[in-house]
């Protein structure tokens, strides 16, 4: 129905923005953040958190959660207790009045009666209620009862954006709509005491404020009134970025917000943005990013960083966003709207031909939360029945230990005879031959071992002689290999069977707020076991064929990376650590090790070796794929096993060996090893 819509594009009639009265100057932060946190003993920390607010390039913020707050609710400033009711009864009333304070700054300046208003848009990520934030402030604001609302909670920074995109909708396909939209977010939602163990927590200290800002959105402006247009919304879009799962998140808890700022936003931001930029100027023929004025949301000055550098952009560009930043810190869903007004506000002052510093055509970008894996499948043992007959493994922290170790010391050898079964059938000697047994497993600990379980249910020889690792998690198999080459060249004639196996039952439990390492550990675990015989000087006379050569090993403690990857057997079974920083340490020290191995044989292209990477994830590959600038095939064997099967611990590097091998074999390879003569494998794991 063409009557009922606009005829033109929407527009920004109007913006207002607002901020708490209580200012916070940032020098002087760090001393005032761990007073009124009772915090002053932890030095070391404060001297951090120093550095970080430094760097932040921000000036001042506005915080409307001042001394006298805290002293009325000493315990907002723990760091890990329930909180949330009174975050909440503070904050379903703040956040409405300070939007309502922006929403009455922008019908000012708009200038026509509120009573014209005929829809509001509200976002916050500070406070969820029924009724909502928009109910509160159109009532505070005396709307007609039957405006339109549309309340949107938890977008995060990215909401400045969502809500223009959705005004655009309304206003065109709405003739004569008027629409209001509003963010507002404010800190008491998070603000919280210092913790050792949560950096991420301190970066959100030093850069958040809060602020409101509101628009109002309409097509077909009526300049008899006066209304002009600021801005025209020609086109919007949203995207997921890829390879950003869990970068950027929050999480209403009993402890009240509680969010995600992962290290790799500047980069995912900058490395994807000019796709965006391409999709959308490419049909009115823009591709000089300099020739277009720049709506930024201010995350922080790394991003403006990244994304200037990428997108080689004058200094000017973001002079309105990093102006933002300084004086106000990042507001969140409300900031972009805030660059939005100071840019209008500096292109009239210098007298520009357009509110967009003299350029006819923009773009404004947010962004915020987004989620994607890079796992297919996985085999995983537990199923729905065992859960049955033992309910209590579906809790998180409870003791469940003992049904675990009675389901797995059975379970985990019988799993490794299977692998070591097809090992045998595929060598094609008599398993009398088999000198040595290596067994290693993450997922049980018992004596005897599951060596001694496997060597029974494969019918090995009582003499055969057995090592049995318990705990070494992912670097396992690198592990074995390492050893089992030692026995192999120290003992004529020996011939090791070696076999890792991990299997989920240890540590799959229900989720936990507090505890994310889970639920990624959930996400990204598999069973599975991988078994490899090794010996020197290969019988082909009886049929012997060499796969692969293993020519030297090592192993390495990476500095600074104590308790990022970490097992601990508990009364409610294997308890794991899994820090966001081991992407980073394994690709900041792993050419290191590659020197010192291969600069004796004088290789120094790590395009010209073959790779079996075990792929803990797909962060690790893309990290070390980057850092070592490896084309994208070097890691195609780890990443199918990773899609196939997941991360299975200590076997996985040794799937990653196997179909690496027979893919090479598949296409006529000259080698085993992609048609390489050297190549390496690594894996890792606890401090290691």
């Amino acid at each position: 129905m063409n009557h009922l819509r606009a005829e033109g594009p929407a527009t920004v009639l109007a913006i207002g923005t607002a901020n708490p009265e209580n200012i916070l100057i940032q020098d002087e932060f760090p001393d005032y953040y761990f007073r009124v946190t009772k915090s002053e003993h932890m030095t070391q920390l404060k001297e951090k958190f120093r550095k970080i607010c430094d760097k932040t390039m921000i000036r001042k913020r506005n915080i409307f959660l001042n001394e006298e707050h805290l002293k009325q609710n000493p315990k907002l400033v723990e760091h890990d207790v329930q909180t949330l009711d009174a975050r909440q009864d503070m904050l379903v009333v703040e956040v409405p009045k300070l939007g309502k304070d922006a929403c009455a700054k922008a019908i000012k300046e708009w200038g026509q009666p509120k009573s014209k208003i005929t829809h509001l848009i509200f976002t916050s990520a500070s406070t969820t209620d029924m009724p909502g934030a928009d109910y509160h402030c159109a009532k505070l604001l005396g709307l007609s009862p039957s405006v339109k609302r549309v309340m949107m909670y938890q977008l995060g920074c990215y909401g400045g954006g969502t809500v223009l995109r959705i005004a655009k909708d309304i206003a065109e396909n709405n003739k004569g709509a008027r629409v209001l939209a509003v963010c507002c977010d404010m800190t008491a939602c998070l603000f919280r005491g210092p913790s050792d163990s949560n950096l991420e927590l301190l970066v959100g200290q030093a850069i958040f404020g809060d602020g409101a800002a509101a628009v109002i959105v309409g097509a077909e402006p009526d300049e008899s009134v006066g209304e002009r247009p600021i801005f025209e919304l020609v086109s919007t879009g949203q995207t997921f970025l890829p390879n950003s799962e869990g970068t950027i998140g929050g999480h209403i808890r009993e402890a009240g917000l509680m969010f995600d700022l992962h290290k790799d936003v500047p980069m995912l931001i900058s490395n994807n943005i000019e796709k965006c930029l391409i999709e959308a100027f490419t049909p009115i023929g823009i591709s000089d990013w300099n020739s277009i004025f720049w709506i930024t949301h201010p995350g922080g000055k790394a991003i403006l960083d990244k994304v200037e550098e990428k997108l080689h952009l004058k200094s000017d560009k973001f002079v309105d966003s990093r102006h933002v930043l300084s004086e106000h810190g990042n507001m969140s869903s409300s900031t972009v709207l805030f660059v939005m007004d100071e840019l209008r506000k500096r292109s009239l002052e210098e007298g520009k031909s357009t509110t967009g510093d003299g350029f006819e055509w923009g773009v404004l970008f947010g962004f915020g939360p987004g989620d994607k894996t890079m796992i297919r499948k996985r085999n995983i043992f537990l199923n729905e029945e065992h859960l049955k007959q033992n309910p209590k493994l579906v809790e998180h922290d409870v003791q469940t230990l003992d049904a675990r170790q009675d389901m797995l010391v059975v379970e985990v050898p019988k799993l490794g005879k299977d692998a070591c079964a097809k090992a045998i059938k595929e060598w094609g000697q008599p398993k009398s031959k088999i000198t040595h047994l290596i067994f290693t497993s993450a997922s049980t600990t018992d004596m005897p071992g599951a060596d001694y379980h496997c060597a029974k249910l494969l019918g090995l020889s009582p003499s055969v002689k057995r090592v049995m690792m318990y705990q070494l998690g992912c670097y396992g198999g690198g592990t074995v290999l390492r050893i089992a080459k030692d026995i192999a060249e120290n003992n004529k004639g020996a011939r090791v069977l070696a076999v890792c196996c991990d299997m989920t039952a240890c540590l799959f439990r229900g989720p936990s707020d507090s505890n994310l390492e889970l639920l990624v550990g959930q996400a990204i675990f598999g069973d599975g076991a991988a078994a490899v015989i090794v010996g020197a000087e290969p019988d082909e006379s009886v049929g012997e064929r060499p796969i692969f050569e293993l020519v030297s090993t090592g192993q390495t403690f990476l500095p600074n990376s104590e308790g990022t990857i970490g097992g601990h057997i508990r009364e409610a079974g294997l308890m794991f650590d899994l820090h966001k920083d081991v992407p980073m340490l394994i690709s900041n020290n792993i050419e290191k090790c590659l020197i010192e191995a291969f600069t004796p044989i004088g290789i120094s292209d790590w395009n010209s070796i073959f790779w079996i990477t075990h792929p803990g994830g797909k962060a690790i590959l893309d990290k070390v794929e980057e850092k070592l600038h490896l084309k994208s095939d070097k890691f195609v064997d780890s990443r199918h096993v990773l899609s196939e099967h997941g991360n299975m611990s200590s076997s996985t590097v040794l799937f990653v060996m196997d179909e690496l091998r027979k893919r090479s074999l598949e296409e006529g390879k000259s080698t085993t090893g992609d048609g390489f003569e050297w190549g390496v494998l690594f894996g890792f794991g606890p401090d290691n």
